[in-house]
């Protein structure tokens, strides 16, 4: 048995005894009065983004229509042909149906990137030369806001749903043909 004889032992003894019975007690009570942080509402988060987003880059009317044919499979696209048009693309479309798509034209040709910023959908997107010859074909991820580049000088793209073009056996290499409706 240990015996304390002195006053300091005593007391070291008593605050030891006290302190080994009284922390715990406190920490419990605290714990029963802490509550997890309310969740955040996650869906009103991403409509309070969506609306920030949507004032920065204003609804863009596309008003002109068209096909893109690749071997002998036809897709009814929307031309983006503007500034405006070509910028915004398929921002904010929370669906594309297997034979739809959007049809970029530009002015030149040149090396293209194109990023996903606000747009929902994994996409598909084939390059163009001037020539209507595919360049180059890349996946693109929703809301990457990183750039996808195309593999050479691309006059035109075309933005289909995810997978289709693979699904279809469309590669690099293959001619396209497009129009517009009137």
């Amino acid at each position: 048995m240990i015996s304390f004889n002195s006053f300091k032992q005593k007391a070291f003894l008593g605050v030891y005894l006290f302190l080994l019975i009284i922390f715990p007690l406190l920490g419990v009570s605290c714990q029963k009065n802490k509550q997890p942080p309310p969740s955040p509402n996650v869906s009103s988060i991403q409509a309070d983004l969506e609306q920030k987003n949507r004032d920065e880059y204003p609804k863009v009317e596309f008003n002109r229509f068209g096909w893109v044919k690749i071997k002998g499979y036809l897709f009814q696209v929307q031309l983006a042909i503007t500034e405006e048009q070509l910028r915004y693309g398929l921002m904010f479309r929370k669906e594309l149906a297997k034979d739809e798509g959007m049809f970029f034209i530009f002015k030149e040709e040149k090396p293209r990137a194109f990023w996903m910023k606000n747009v929902p959908i994994p996409l598909t997107v084939a390059f163009i030369n001037r020539q209507g010859v595919i360049i180059s074909i890349k996946e693109m991820v929703p809301f990457d806001e990183s750039s996808t580049f195309s593999d050479g000088f691309a006059q035109y793209a075309l933005e289909v749903k995810s997978g289709r073009l693979k699904e279809l056996k469309i590669k690099v290499g293959d001619k396209i043909q497009w129009g517009e409706f009137r």
